[in-house]
C-alpha cells in the first residue's frame, strides 16, 4: 500500500476526507483485496474504540463490565427479539453471526466500490429467503435496484442514508415486492446492515 493511502486510512474509515480523496481511496479499495482487508480491519478498530468513554462516569467495575459488553455480540442484545423473528435463529446463533461480522473474515467483495457482504443460513421459517450481512465504507453507494419480493433490513452500526432519511443502529427498513430504491453509507464508522429478502435486480 502506498504511503499516502496508508496515511489517509483513518480519515477514510471515519468518512472525513475531502470528496476527491474519499472517491480516490474508494476506487483503490475496490481494486485491491489486500487494501479492502486493511479497511475492514481499521473499521473494526474504530468500531471497538472505547477509550473515549470518560473514565470518571462510573465505578471501575461498572466500566469494565460495559467495555466487555461493547466488545461482545451482546452489545446488540436489544435487537435480538426482532432478529429472532426475521431469521428464525436462537440468540446463540445470532451471536455467532455477529462474531463473524466482528472477525471480518467472512466478507467478500460486492461488485460496487467499498461494499462487502456475506450470506448465512436462517432457520426453518426463513428457508427460501436470502439472509446476509452488508458492510459499506463511509460514503459508499449501493445502486438503484428493484425488489423481487419483500425485504427487511436493520442498521447494526453506522449510518444509512436512504430516501432522504438518516437511519442509525436499530432502525429498520421494510420494503415490498416491486419497490425500487438506492442507498448510501453516511460518514463516520462503516455501515453494517443485517438483511433478509427474496431477491432483487438492478434497476
Amino acid at each position: 500500500m502506498s504511503g499516502d493511502v496508508k496515511d489517509l486510512m483513518a480519515e477514510f474509515v471515519l468518512g472525513v476526507l475531502p470528496e476527491d480523496d474519499q472517491a480516490r481511496l474508494t476506487a483503490a479499495v475496490a481494486a485491491s483485496p489486500a487494501l479492502a482487508g486493511e479497511v475492514r480491519q481499521a473499521a473494526r478498530a474504530v468500531a471497538a474504540l472505547t477509550d473515549a468513554l470518560p473514565a470518571a462516569t462510573m465505578a471501575p467495575s461498572g466500566r469494565a463490565r460495559l467495555l466487555a459488553t461493547l466488545a461482545s455480540p451482546d452489545r446488540f442484545q436489544a435487537f435480538f427479539p426482532t432478529l429472532r423473528a426475521w431469521y428464525d435463529l436462537s440468540d446463540d446463533q445470532l451471536r455467532a453471526v455477529i462474531a463473524r461480522i466482528d472477525a471480518g473474515t467472512s466478507f467478500v467483495d460486492a461488485p460496487w466500490p467499498g461494499v462487502w457482504y456475506f450470506d448465512f443460513d436462517g432457520g426453518p421459517a426463513a428457508v427460501g429467503k436470502e439472509a446476509g450481512v452488508l458492510m459499506m465504507a463511509p460514503a459508499a453507494h449501493f445502486p438503484s435496484h428493484v425488489h423481487l419480493g419483500g425485504e427487511r433490513s436493520m442498521v447494526l452500526e453506522g449510518t444509512l442514508l436512504v430516501d432522504g432519511q438518516r437511519l442509525h443502529a436499530g432502525d429498520v427498513v421494510e420494503l415490498t415486492a416491486g419497490s425500487r430504491h438506492e442507498f448510501s453509507a453516511g460518514p463516520g464508522r462503516p455501515l453494517v446492515l443485517l438483511v433478509i429478502h427474496d431477491g432483487f435486480q438492478l434497476a
